[in-house]
């Protein structure tokens, strides 16, 4: 069913989604509460890609397997993405695996919150997305949790100048938390527990002079 902008699909229309061809979508919500009860909707279609319009995806607790497609990065217009609830005992919440893409962000310029926790995602956190060439600016809250992400924070998460909450709990994180995270002024929570981290926390550089 679409409705003005926003589009709420049961599982049954979800499995068509790669047939969409109603470009102009802006808001995908296919939740517990939209899908078939105990239903999983199997793995999230390239095709999603298509939909340039979108700004709002939320995808969580729908049992969604496999990969996190790379034509993800092609939704220039997204704001929020939901590929979890942020804080989940929910046994329908998703179990999506392998890595994280390292192309995935690079043309979100408008990406407010990237919520990805409590699924099976592996391997290290990608460097590139957060360099400063790729225009992450809008970029608030990050949500990667309960995953088993595993390798060192990369220190270019600094670059990003309005994130307020960053949540890395519970994976196998090792090395130093980067100092330059500490320097964020806007940064409000920051939640690093049940990893193997190491190493001296720094300080906020100071602003005197």
């Amino acid at each position: 069913m679409v409705t003005g902008h926003s589009t709420f699909v049961t599982a049954k229309e979800y499995l068509c989604l790669s047939c969409f061809i109603i470009l102009a979508i802006k808001k995908i919500i296919i939740t517990s509460q939209s899908r078939v009860a105990n239903e999983s909707l199997g793995v999230i279609p390239k095709e999603i890609g298509n939909l340039t319009q979108l700004k709002w995806m939320y995808l969580d607790s729908n049992k969604l397997q496999g990969a996190i497609p790379k034509e993800i990065g092609n939704l220039t217009q997204l704001k929020w993405m939901f590929l979890s609830a942020i804080n989940s005992k929910d046994f329908s919440n998703n179990s999506l695996s392998g890595s994280l893409p390292e192309n995935m962000c690079q043309h979100l310029p408008n990406l407010e919150m990237l919520c990805m926790s409590h699924n099976q995602l592996t391997g290290p956190i990608p460097q590139r997305p957060f360099q400063r060439n790729w225009k992450l600016d809008q970029l608030k809250e990050i949500y990667l949790g309960y995953n088993n992400l595993q390798g060192e924070i990369p220190y270019e998460i600094g670059n990003l100048r309005k994130l307020e909450i960053l949540n890395l709990d519970s994976n196998n994180l090792v090395g130093p938390v980067p100092a330059a995270i500490f320097n964020i002024s806007t940064i409000t929570s920051l939640s690093l527990m049940s990893n193997k981290l190491s190493g001296i926390l720094h300080h906020p550089q100071s602003s005197k002079s």
